[in-house]
């Protein structure tokens, strides 16, 4: 995935999306584990990073368990905007940017274009495309 990941094996992890059959543990953002399971995946928020996350960001995803899961095809991009320092790069945090904009509009802060009011924890760029 990224530098910002590490594989763990995990006996049975149950997801939304059927049993894990990969977990990788994001570094930077503890409790905050990337799923994938043979027919679709996401990120997997433990329940004390779901309460970190801006409540905007945060009722995307749905509860799975004491937490929250986030599919990969769009809710992904709260996971990233809450915890910036997931994206591997600017453009993939202006990608965060465009999705939540794209797949969730009413989650998005007229202030900023983003899901986190005046500014993306110092990066500005949210607003319009880039």
């Amino acid at each position: 995935m990224s530098a910002h990941a590490f594989a763990v094996r995990a006996p049975r992890v149950s997801t939304p999306w059927g049993e894990a059959d990969r977990v990788l543990e994001l570094e930077g953002a503890a409790g905050v584990r990337w799923v994938s399971t043979p027919s679709h995946g996401g990120i997997l928020v433990s329940a004390e990073a779901w309460a970190r996350m801006p409540a905007r960001l945060a009722s995307i995803g749905q509860r799975w368990g004491a937490g929250a899961a986030f599919e990969e095809d769009a809710a992904w991009c709260a996971v990233v905007l809450a915890f910036p320092v997931l994206a591997r790069s600017p453009r993939e945090l202006e990608d965060a940017a465009r999705a939540l904009r794209a797949f969730y509009p009413e989650h998005v802060d007229g202030r900023s274009g983003c899901g986190l009011g005046a500014s993306l924890f110092g990066y500005h760029r949210c607003k319009g495309e880039v």
